[in-house]
């Protein structure tokens, strides 16, 4: 529809649904279908007359190169969205998986890190979502955590004056796309239909929480996170066939990878006050050192939220969690200056704090 056609990417994802209740839910369905069928989806005659020429001509290419023989050395372009052609989804998805500390509660209670508020957001989201959607693969919790701390941050900007455009979702770059909930923030979504995914066994108790009766079918299907100020630069051709693959280079979705890095290097130890008698010079420690320790207080940061939120899983329902999940993080972020002076500004977090907001047991004192 884009790239043939000339369809807006806006108006094209938009139309999906209503071409799929109208049984067009293929190239070849579109170009057999007729143009009172195009013309109740676009209501537009010459959009709906675009479509289905586009259609006619792609089936018909299709036809002539399926009785084209294909001579052995001549090299076939890949399709950058075909796992085959990728790394494999079992091992992309292990690498996205959360991979928390297993440290004591007294040891994780006497850790302190500092960061930025944008970080905090990310990491709360994701281990949320392993509660709240269990039924996601790692890498769509990723992009839908990532979303949360991206329209976060745009309506800070708006909100002290640091930006005063108007954003994509203002002017209906995500109209007619399905949106979910996440920590009380509406996000855009794409859905993976068919995307397979090895979901573990072990673990699956742990990931429980108690669910609404009436679940919304879009959170039972894979998702990617529709990044709407990218669909607006991008707008323009794109193909979206194959959306249940973990590439997401080319598709305007929040990327796993790049939410999973940005945290892994956000959250720096500490550092002890010298005292007077501490004359030795320490060295500083190397890049990967450095990275290291970054990334094992990340694992102690997403042990304590996991605490939390196991702590309440099986007493709040979803929504209840969701909604709990925002005012936690209100309680426990860094203080910043207020304004354009406190933003991005960096401050301490003690674990200590998220392990007090856990459910305290019945039986216990206090």
């Amino acid at each position: 529809m884009t790239k043939d056609a000339k369809v807006p990417l806006a108006s094209a994802i938009g139309a999906v649904k209503e071409l799929q209740s109208q049984k067009l839910d293929s190239i070849s369905a579109i170009a057999k279908g007729s143009p009172e069928q195009l013309i109740k989806v676009f209501n537009d005659q010459k959009v709906s007359k675009s479509v289905l020429s586009a259609a006619k001509k792609a089936t018909k290419k299709r036809s002539n190169d399926d009785q084209t023989p294909v001579t052995p050395n001549k090299r076939e372009k890949k399709d950058p969205f075909a796992l085959a052609d990728a790394v494999p989804v079992e091992e992309v998805e292990r690498s996205l998986e959360l991979h928390s500390a297993k440290l004591t509660v007294e040891e994780l209670s006497n850790l302190e890190f500092v960061t930025n508020r944008a970080p905090l957001v990310l990491a709360f989201a994701v281990m949320l979502l392993k509660y709240t959607m269990p039924e996601q693969p790692p890498s769509s919790r990723w992009s839908l955590a990532q979303a949360v701390v991206s329209l976060g941050s745009q309506s800070k900007a708006r909100m002290i004056g640091l930006s005063n455009e108007t954003t994509a979702e203002e002017q209906g770059w995500g109209q007619g796309q399905p949106t979910i909930k996440v920590m009380g923030r509406e996000i855009s979504v794409l859905k993976r239909w068919g995307y397979a995914w090895p979901a573990k066994e072990t673990g699956t108790q742990h990931e429980r929480i108690k669910v609404d009766a009436q679940q919304d079918e879009t959170e039972k299907v894979a998702l990617w996170a529709l990044d709407l100020e990218k669909l607006k630069k991008i707008d323009g051709p794109i193909t979206f066939s194959n959306v249940n693959s973990s590439n997401t280079s080319n598709l305007p979705v929040y990327d796993s990878k790049a939410a999973q890095a940005y945290l892994y290097r956000s959250f720096d130890s500490v550092v002890p006050q010298k005292s007077e008698d501490d004359s030795a010079q320490k060295k500083k420690p190397s890049a990967k050192d450095a990275a290291a320790k970054r990334s094992a207080n990340v694992g102690a940061l997403l042990q304590a939220l996991d605490m939390l939120f196991e702590s309440w899983s099986e007493t709040l329902t979803v929504d209840e969690l969701d909604k709990r999940a925002w005012s936690w993080y209100v309680q426990i972020r860094p203080e910043v200056e207020n304004g354009i002076s406190g933003w991005g500004q960096k401050g301490s977090i003690k674990l200590k704090d998220i392990l007090d907001l856990r459910r305290k047991s019945p039986n216990s004192l206090g």
